[in-house]
């Protein structure tokens, strides 16, 4: 009988993966996982220019500050609108 392979899990969804706030760039599979959302999400809004981001080669990279920044000011700007 053969031992049963363990599957891996996507490096995104491993915690000790996910580098903590103040650390360096960002994946986007990091991105999404801070976020809750899917990767392919994260680089449909990159390439859309709805995230901040930073091209290194062909490969997409985020700075923390800068999302949270600008998550913080699409936020504002939703409530502003809402309050008119």
């Amino acid at each position: 009988m053969k031992p049963k392979k363990k599957s891996a899990k996507p490096q995104a969804e491993n915690p000790a993966a996910i580098p903590t706030r103040n650390e360096g760039l960002l994946t986007k599979e990091q991105l999404a996982a801070m976020l809750g959302i899917k990767p392919r999400t994260v680089a449909k809004w990159a390439l859309a220019g709805k995230l901040p981001t930073l091209r290194v080669g062909c490969l997409l990279r985020f700075k923390w500050a800068e999302i949270e920044n600008s998550l913080r000011r699409a936020s504002e700007a939703k409530a502003e609108t809402l309050k008119r």
